[in-house]
C-alpha cells in the first residue's frame, strides 16, 4: 500500500485546465517513482481503467521493450483504439531513446495525459535546448513532509508486526544487529519517537527500509550524495575537478543556513587553504542546485515583488545528508549556529513539500528567515516566518518584533519556537551518533552532541507569547508546525 503524497493530489487538481506534460523532478531517491504511481492510483479512483494507463520504467535497470520509440508508438496506438483518454507515465525518461521526440509525438497525436520523471539536472531549463514551457511544466518532488513520513512509518511498523508475528509492539530490526526499541502507543510509533527519527535521519523515502540502523543509514546517504555529485555535477555538467566540487559541497554543508555567494565561498575556501576561483564556485553551485541535493532560497524584494540573485541561502533537500558529511564542531557558538540552521532546514523543506514558494528577506534594517506564498492556485498572499531553536529571551523577542518589515500585515507574521525540553541520549554512540526527541535535536560527531531545545519556564513562555501577540505576531510551537495538517 502506497502512502498518499501531497504532491499527487496537487498534480491531479491542475489537470482539468492544464494538459501540459508534467515533468516530475527531484534528487536521487526522493520518491519520484512513488509519486508517479500515486498519481496513477488517483486517476484509477477518478474513473480511469487499468487499460487506459501505461507505466514505462525507462531506468537502466528497467527491462521494458517500450524504451524503443517505435515499439512505444505501436503500443500507444493500440491502446488509443478504445477512444478513451490515456495516461502515460515514463519513469527516468532520460533513458528513453530520443525521449523528447517520442514524448512530444505521443502528446500531440493522442488524447492523453503525459507524465515523465527524472533528476532535475537531466532536463534543460534554459538556453536554446530548454524545454518549451508551452508543452512542459515542472513538478518538484521533495522528500517526505512529516505528515507523509508518519504515514510511511506507520506502514513500516505494520509490515514489521505482520512479518514478526507481533501485535503489541514492533521490533527495531537492523539486519541481525542490536537496534533501538520502537516506542509505541496504541500500536503505532510514538509521535515523539517519529519526530526524533525524522530529525535524526532525514526525510528520504528510501531510508525507511533500512530500519534506522546508523551503520546502514549514513553510508547510504553518503552514497546517494556522492552518486548525485558524480552523475549530475561531474559528468553531466562537465565539472571534472572532483576535489573542487567536493570542497564547495563541504563548504555548503559546514555553512548551512548562512547567506552565501560565489565570492564569499571562494574567499572562505582560500582561507581554509583551498584554491577555487569565483567563476568555478559559481558553476559548481549552479550544478549542485540542479542536482537536487540543495535548495536555494533567494532573497525577495518586497518593493519590486521579485527574487534577487545575490546572497542566497542553501539548504539540503534531505538534511540527513548533512549529518553524514558534517565536519566536527568544536565550540558552543558553532554548535548553536548549526542547531539553528538545522531547524531552519527542516522548516524550509516542510514548506516546499507542502507546495509553498519560499524566499528570505534581508535588508539593512530587517531580516526574516522565510517569506512564503501559498501553493499555486490558492490566494497569493505573503506570510513572514522567524525561526527560534530555543525559547527566546525578552531581548530576543524585542529583536524579533523589530525584524519584521513594516509591510508585513498583522495575521501574517509568525515565530516558530522549539519550546519543549530535550530528551537526550549520551551522544557517544559512534562517529555520527545523534540523539534527540520532540523539540530536541542532538547531533553527535565523535562523541559531541547538539541539542535543539526550549529553555525557560512555562511562565516565561506565556509572557513572551503575550508580548508577541501584542505586536501582532503569532507564536507557533515547532512540534505544532511540523505536525499541522495545514500551515
Amino acid at each position: 500500500m502506497r502512502i498518499e503524497r501531497e504532491i499527487c493530489r496537487r498534480v491531479i487538481t491542475t489537470l482539468p485546465g492544464d494538459r501540459r506534460i508534467r515533468v516530475l523532478t527531484g534528487m536521487h531517491r526522493s520518491g519520484k517513482t512513488q509519486a508517479m504511481k500515486g498519481i496513477a492510483d488517483l486517476l484509477l479512483q477518478a474513473g480511469f481503467t487499468p487499460e487506459q494507463i501505461l507505466y514505462v520504467d525507462c531506468s537502466r535497470q528497467g527491462a521494458s521493450s517500450l524504451k524503443d520509440g517505435g515499439a512505444l508508438l505501436f503500443k500507444v496506438r493500440g491502446m488509443a483504439r478504445s477512444g478513451s483518454m490515456l495516461a502515460l507515465f515514463f519513469d527516468e525518461v532520460e533513458n528513453l531513446d530520443d525521449w523528447r521526440r517520442s514524448v512530444e509525438t505521443l502528446h500531440t497525436q493522442f488524447d492523453c495525459l503525459v507524465f515523465v520523471s527524472g533528476n532535475h539536472a537531466a532536463f534543460s531549463w534554459s538556453g536554446d535546448d530548454a524545454l518549451d514551457s508551452r508543452l512542459y511544466t515542472e513538478v518538484p518532488v521533495w522528500p517526505y513532509s512529516f505528515r507523509e513520513y508518519r504515514q510511511a512509518l506507520a506502514q513500516e511498523d505494520e509490515a514489521a508486526s505482520r512479518q514478526d508475528g507481533e501485535t503489541d509492539e514492533a521490533a527495531a530490526r537492523t539486519g541481525g544487529k542490536t537496534g533501538e526499541a520502537l516506542m509505541r502507543q496504541g500500536g503505532e510509533t510514538d509521535e515523539a519517537e517519529a519526530l526524533r527519527r525524522f530529525i535524526r535521519y532525514g526525510s528520504s523515502p528510501a531510508i525507511l527500509p533500512l530500519h534506522f540502523a546508523e551503520e546502514n543509514v549514513y553510508p547510504f546517504l553518503r552514497d546517494v550524495a556522492q552518486s548525485a555529485i558524480l552523475t549530475d555535477v561531474v559528468q553531466r555538467k562537465m565539472l571534472r575537478n572532483v576535489a573542487q566540487v567536493m570542497m564547495v559541497f563541504q563548504c555548503l554543508t559546514d555553512n548551512l543556513g548562512r547567506a552565501l555567494s560565489a565570492k564569499v565561498i571562494a574567499q572562505f575556501l582560500k582561507e581554509q587553504g583551498g584554491s577555487v576561483g569565483k567563476d568555478t564556485v559559481y558553476s559548481v553551485l549552479k550544478a549542485l542546485n540542479s542536482s537536487g541535493l540543495f535548495v536555494k532560497v533567494p532573497r525577495y524584494d518586497l518593493k519590486s515583488g521579485r527574487a534577487l540573485e545575490a546572497n542566497e541561502k542553501y539548504y539540503f533537500a534531505d538534511w540527513g545528508i548533512s549529518h553524514a558529511f558534517l565536519t566536527p564542531l568544536s565550540s558552543e557558538d558553532e554548535r548553536g549556529a548549526w542547531r539553528r540552521a538545522l531547524m531552519e532546514n527542516i522548516v524550509c523543506m516542510e514548506f516546499l513539500a507542502r507546495g509553498y514558494e519560499v524566499y528570505r528577506i534581508q535588508t539593512f534594517e530587517e531580516e526574516v528567515d522565510f517569506l512564503t506564498f501559498r501553493a499555486a492556485g490558492a490566494p497569493r498572499y505573503p506570510q513572514f516566518w522567524q525561526v527560534c531553536d530555543r525559547l527566546p529571551t525578552e531581548e530576543v523577542v524585542e529583536d524579533l518584533i523589530a525584524s519584521f518589515p513594516a509591510a508585513a500585515p498583522a495575521g501574517a507574521r509568525f515565530v516558530i519556537v522549539a519550546e519543549t525540553d530535550p530528551v537526550r541520549g549520551d551522544g557517544n554512540d559512534g562517529a555520527d551518533g545523534i540523539a534527540g526527541s520532540i523539540g530536541s535535536i542532538g547531533i553527535g560527531n565523535g562523541g559531541m552532541q547538539l541539542g535543539l531545545s526550549g529553555i525557560g519556564s512555562a511562565d516565561q513562555a506565556m509572557y513572551l507569547k503575550m508580548r508577541l501577540q501584542e505586536a501582532g505576531i503569532e507564536w507557533v510551537s515547532f512540534t505544532d508546525f511540523i505536525a499541522a495538517p495545514e500551515l
